[in-house]
C-alpha cells in the first residue's frame, strides 16, 4: 500500500507498545495521535484497532468515563463493518444467482435450439441433422448399428383420396408407432415424405428385423378408420 496507509495500520501499534510498557501518559498521546492518523485512512478495520487502543491507554490513566466513550465506538464501528460485510455477502449472492441465472437461461435456449434444429415438427422424430450426429458419434465409439429403412405403401394415395389434413394425421401416428417402441441407444427419424429410419445401437441383424416385423404388424393392425373411414395402411420395411 502507500506510506500513508502502512503508516495508518500500524498507528494503533506504538500505542500499545508503550502502554504494555507502563508508560501510560506517552501511550496516551500516541493513542489519541494514532487514531486521527486513522481516521484519515478511511479504513474502517484500523480505526476500530485504534480505539481500542485508546480505551484501553484511558483505562490505564484512570479515565475510565473516556475509556467508556471510545468502547462504543468501537461497538458502533463493528457494526459498521458487519453492515457492510453483509451488504457485500448479499450482493456477491445475488450476482451469483444472476450468473447462474443466466447460464442456465443460455443453456436452456442452447437446448432448445439444438432440439429445434434437429426435430421434425410434424412427427416430433428426429431428422437428417440428428441421424448424422448419431451415426457420426456411434461411428466413433466404433458400436455395431442396425439401421431400419420404412415407408408407408401409397402414400400419395391417402393424400390424394383424404387429404392432406388425413396424411399429416397418419405420418404423425406412424412416428409415434415407431418412438413409443424405442430403446435406449435407438432413434426414430423421419427421413422425408413418408420415409422413416430407426438406427439402433448395439442391436444384431436379427433384433432389428424382429424389432421391424412387429412394427410392421403394429402398423398394418392399427385402426385407422379413427383417423379417416375406410382408411387402411401398410409399410414395407428393409433392415
Amino acid at each position: 500500500g502507500t506510506p500513508h496507509a502502512d503508516r495508518a495500520e500500524l498507528a494503533w501499534v506504538e500505542a500499545r507498545c508503550l502502554r504494555l510498557a507502563g508508560r501510560t501518559e506517552e501511550a496516551l498521546a500516541t493513542a489519541r495521535r494514532d487514531v486521527r492518523i486513522v481516521e484519515a485512512s478511511g479504513d474502517e478495520h484500523d480505526l476500530m484497532h485504534a480505539l481500542e487502543e485508546l480505551a484501553a491507554c484511558e483505562e490505564a490513566t484512570g479515565d475510565l468515563q473516556k475509556a467508556l466513550e471510545d468502547t462504543r465506538k468501537v461497538r458502533r464501528h463493528m457494526w459498521a463493518i458487519h453492515r457492510g460485510q453483509t451488504r457485500q455477502l448479499v450482493q456477491q449472492v445475488w450476482e451469483y444467482v444472476d450468473v447462474e441465472r443466466d447460464r442456465k437461461k443460455l443453456q436452456t435456449q442452447a437446448s432448445e435450439a439444438t432440439r429445434s434444429a434437429e426435430e421434425d415438427p410434424l412427427t416430433g422424430l428426429g431428422n437428417r441433422r440428428q441421424l448424422e450426429r448419431f451415426l457420426l458419434e456411434e461411428s466413433e465409439r466404433q458400436t455395431e448399428v442396425a439401421c431400419i429403412i420404412a415407408d408407408i405403401d401409397f402414400f400419395k394415395d391417402v393424400n390424394d383420396m383424404f387429404g392432406h389434413d388425413v396424411g399429416d394425421a397418419v405420418l404423425r401416428q406412424v412416428g409415434e408407432i415407431f418412438s413409443s417402441r424405442l430403446r435406449a441407444g435407438q432413434k426414430a427419424i423421419r427421413y422425408g415424405g413418408d420415409e422413416f429410419v430407426v438406427v439402433m445401437s448395439g442391436v444384431d441383424l436379427a433384433g432389428a428385423s424382429g424389432f421391424a416385423e412387429r412394427i410392421r404388424l403394429t402398423v398394418s393392425d392399427f385402426a385407422w378408420t379413427a383417423i379417416a373411414p375406410a382408411l387402411r395402411l401398410t409399410i414395407s420395411v428393409g433392415v
